[in-house]
């Protein structure tokens, strides 16, 4: 299950959304992309977005797909992934609408049990995204208390098998570390 909106540490801020098709909001999705709801991508060598943000500052989570203004329909049987063609970045220049606030909450998914890796589970630790490509996991064993993609608030008082996290590392952020 990929990153699913909590809640906010600025109620009065609100997302920062940003999408389109033109510099500055520039986020045409690469050729070929699978993006999802809630995946948390980067972009590419290309300028593209790609769902895989597992190395370095991550750009923002996914909050919708369209396609000059208009809402794209997700991938038949889904109700939230997207399939673009493999000449995207030309022809149809389908774009994904991220959130790149640092102050956006979500819940979380790791790829193991939370608390397995000293702070995983506790307040004021930072992990990354899954190293194997994953736009929807945190990396369990990264837990760190200096560096990481996201901040971690704690458990998910509503699911125990998530944690609460924030934009640590945004591309654009000058306090990426």
């Amino acid at each position: 299950m990929p990153f699913n909106v909590w809640g906010t540490l600025a109620p009065n801020e609100g997302q920062q959304i940003i999408g389109g098709d033109a510099t500055p909001y520039r986020t045409i999705i690469a050729n070929s992309e699978v993006i999802t709801i809630g995946d948390a991508v980067q972009w590419d060598a290309g300028g593209f977005l790609v769902n895989d943000a597992s190395v370095g500052a991550v750009a923002g989570i996914v909050v919708g797909v369209a396609n000059s203004g208009v809402p794209v329909a997700p991938d038949s049987a889904t109700t939230g992934t997207y399939t673009v063609a493999s000449n995207n970045q030309t022809v149809a220049q389908i774009y994904a609408i991220i959130d790149i606030s640092t102050d956006t909450l979500y819940s979380a998914p790791a790829d193991a049990a939370l608390g397995t890796t000293t702070g995983s589970n506790l307040p004021g630790y930072l992990m990354d995204l899954l190293a194997s490509g994953s736009a929807t996991q945190l990396d369990e064993s990264t837990a760190s208390a200096t560096t990481g993609q996201f901040f971690s608030w704690g458990l998910d008082p509503r699911n125990s098998e998530r944690v609460i996290v924030n934009l640590n590392e945004r591309i654009g952020n000058a306090s990426v570390s």
